[in-house]
């Protein structure tokens, strides 16, 4: 998050999301004091406003299923046509499990729908990201209370964790695999960098300033945050969630960074908070987890490889434990660069590359994996 030097951490208790059916985990929340800002209904309007973003008169159908349920939102859907289908973003109350008192539950729920939206701005018009296309309003039935809805694309083919545990998925080759994590790599290189310092005017904060963003660290890099979108044979990957997203204003801010295990880097249960450039290092790191994930499974059968398909929570617990012991040493990534090899599918000349990739971003050193 925009962050202070005292930032202060309130432990929560590891969040889920449905999506399909399925229970997953999904990231923890990245609370911060955030004194000198105002995160409410005024400041998403003032902010959404200074995007220019359109305000739209639409909802969505309720007889359609649920895409998916977060720790700050739940996804909706409608059909406008037989052709274009719409995703809402809808916040949801939190528990009190992770804020105490309606106020601060309210303002934790502005947070992560105004980060979402200044992210997806800062990030609009490139095409691994996903497109916010509006936004519209909903009446909460049991406060009556006015909350907004983002409105974005909606991908027919759904995350890659569940395209590519389905009958289609298992036929992608993996040159359009490893070309979808390409997709992947661009977002963030994007994100990282934003392609040009980014600023906004802060009328969402107590004094009239400029807030300058030099970057966006996604904290939360996995397959389930990718949607994927096919187009005349075309395969194309965007990142989404960005509700738990860290925007910094130099390399020196301190941020609190999301997880979801075994994906997130290994630094991630040292520390309460890092710079936004060692946060950029952590996203490296995931890449690289996601990239094994999706070009690897078969060959790391005995670690992530049996995690998609492992319904007891006891025993998944434990290949979770047992992926995050191997990635606190250079074992990991030994036994990712041997699985490499050990791949019959995978090209000779693709193999070299994607060492060298595994190199840069598996290192469980920090300082020796690439600075973004």
């Amino acid at each position: 998050f925009l962050a202070y030097s005292d930032i202060a951490f309130v432990t929560m208790v590891l969040p889920f999301f449905i999506r399909a059916g399925k229970v997953v985990q999904c990231s923890t929340g990245t609370n911060a004091n955030n004194r000198d800002f105002h995160f409410d209904l005024l400041s998403f309007v003032s902010i959404a406003q200074r995007f220019a973003v359109d305000f739209v008169n639409l909802t969505w159908q309720p007889a359609l299923e649920a895409l998916g349920k977060g720790a700050t939102s739940t996804i909706q859907q409608t059909q406008i046509d037989a052709e274009f289908n719409l995703a809402f973003k809808r916040s949801i109350a939190w528990s009190e499990e992770y804020s105490a008192g309606t106020v601060q539950q309210e303002a934790e729920r502005y947070k992560a729908i105004i980060y979402e939206l200044i992210a997806l701005e800062l990030l609009s018009n490139h095409p691994n990201v996903i497109d916010l296309l509006g936004i519209t309003w909903e009446t909460d039935g049991e406060t009556e209370q006015i909350w907004p809805v983002l409105l974005t694309e909606r991908s027919i083919c759904g995350s890659m964790a569940d395209f590519l545990q389905s009958d289609n998925g298992a036929q992608l080759d993996y040159k359009t695999k490893l070309a979808l994590c390409g997709d992947v790599a661009q977002a963030c290189l994007a994100m990282h960098t934003l392609g040009k310092i980014a600023s906004i005017s802060a009328h969402w904060l107590k004094t009239e300033s400029l807030i300058v963003f030099t970057g966006i660290v996604h904290g939360d890099i996995k397959q389930e945050n990718i949607l994927l979108f096919c187009a005349g044979g075309s395969w194309t990957g965007k990142l989404i969630d960005f509700g738990f997203s860290c925007l910094g204003t130099s390399d020196h801010d301190m941020v609190q960074v999301a997880c979801t295990r075994p994906w997130q880097a290994p630094e991630h249960k040292q520390a309460i908070y890092f710079q936004l450039e060692s946060a950029r290092r952590m996203d490296v790191y995931s890449f690289g987890m996601l990239l094994c994930r999706t070009l690897l499974s078969d060959e790391l059968h005995d670690s992530i490889g049996l995690l998609a398909n492992c319904k007891d929570p006891k025993k998944h617990l434990q290949l979770v434990e047992r992926v995050e012991s191997l990635k606190s040493s250079p074992q990991f990534l030994n036994l990712v660069l041997e699985a490499l090899e050990r791949s019959t599918l995978i090209e000779k000349s693709s193999k070299h590359v994607l060492r060298q990739i595994f190199e840069m971003t598996l290192q469980h050193e920090p300082q020796l994996r690439a600075p973004d």
